[in-house]
This record gives C-alpha cells, sequence and structure tokens, in this order.
C-alpha cells in the first residue's frame, strides 16, 4: 500500500516504527498467495543435495527439466526462508556457451502471481521458467539459475550445499543438450 498526496499526486514517504524510511515508499500488510503456480511433478525432479542457500530469500531444493525442439521449461522448487519485504526478486535462469548467454527468461517467481516477499518460511514454491530455444545452435550449453534484484541487478547470494559461497551467485544446473531439428 502507497499513499499519494492529493493535487500532486507525489507518494508519501513511509518509515518504519523507528523512524528510518522504507523501500518503495510502501507497506505490504498482509500478503496471501491467491493463485498458486503449476506443481513440479515428483517423478521429473531432479534433487540438489542438501539444498542451494540464497539467504535471506530461500533455498532451491530442487529442479525439473522439460525440453522440446523449441524450449526449455526449468521448473524450481524454492523453500522459503526469511525473505525481505523489499524488493521481490527475480529469478534468472540462462543457458550459455561459455561465457555468451544464448537463450534465456527472467522474471518475477511463478509468472510474477507469487513474489518473493510473500513468500513463507520453510514453504515450498514451484516456480517454472520457459527458455525459447529459438535460433539455438545444436551442441552442448550450460544452464545457470538464481535470483537477483532487477532495479539494482545486484544477485542475491548463492551457497553451495557444502557451505561455499558461490562467487558468481548462480547455481550451475548442468549441461543441456540441442539437437538439430529435421
Amino acid at each position: 500500500m502507497g499513499l499519494y498526496q492529493g493535487k500532486d499526486k507525489q507518494r508519501l514517504a513511509v518509515r518504519n516504527a523507528a523512524g528510518e524510511p522504507v523501500a518503495g515508499n510502501q507497506l505490504t500488510l498482509a500478503v496471501r498467495p491467491v493463485v498458486q503456480a503449476e506443481e513440479l511433478r515428483r517423478d521429473s525432479e531432479l534433487p540438489l543435495a542438501g539444498g542451494w542457500d540464497l539467504s535471506p530469500v530461500g533455498k532451491l531444493s530442487s529442479y525439473a527439466l522439460e525440453q522440446t525442439s523449441d524450449t526449455l521449461r526449468v521448473g524450481l522448487l524454492w523453500r522459503g526462508k526469511n525473505p525481505p519485504a523489499w524488493p521481490s526478486y527475480s529469478v534468472f535462469c540462462q543457458l550459455r556457451d561459455g561465457d555468451r548467454v544464448v537463450a534465456q527468461d527472467d522474471g518475477l517467481p511463478a509468472g510474477g502471481r507469487y513474489p518473493t516477499y510473500a513468500w513463507r518460511t520453510g514453504e515450498a514454491i514451484a516456480d517454472w521458467h520457459t527458455i525459447d530455444m529459438t535460433g539455438v545452435e545444436p551442441g552442448a550449453y550450460e544452464l545457470f539459475c538464481g535470483l537477483y534484484d532487477r532495479e539494482t541487478g545486484v544477485r542475491v547470494a548463492v551457497v553451495d550445499p557444502q557451505g561455499q559461497t558461490v562467487a558468481s551467485n548462480e547455481i550451475a544446473l548442468g549441461t543441456i543438450l540441442v539437437e538439430a531439428t529435421q
């Protein structure tokens, strides 16, 4: 919720109980999901042993892949931790050849229907992203994902299951083979 001044429609500054400015000059009174995203099918999940920590937002515990000749659907199963009230982080899924991004999908979790600030501790969030593979040459590519602040471009820190910080703040999900279409 945000408040605006009458005539000039300027948003009023919002401060917390300690008198500090609140990011975005808005309050979240209560958030409950209205539409839940498509579930991951248990038989298609690829577990990530120990999970990958993206604190304070959540943990990636497993993923699923569905590939056709022109799309790669990436299903991510997040576990909510203690996400901040602002911002809602965006998810990136990138198919890369070395450092070159050949295809990607970026967006809010669950197609924008379930922002990270609404996640509750321990809650499972199924989040699907579709990467358009049109024009991607046949070959082997690496798939990466993670979270970032859309306003600043800063990625959420990633810690692997062994407790090691990942310098690039992304999770390597594996190799994707793209075959020639007939």
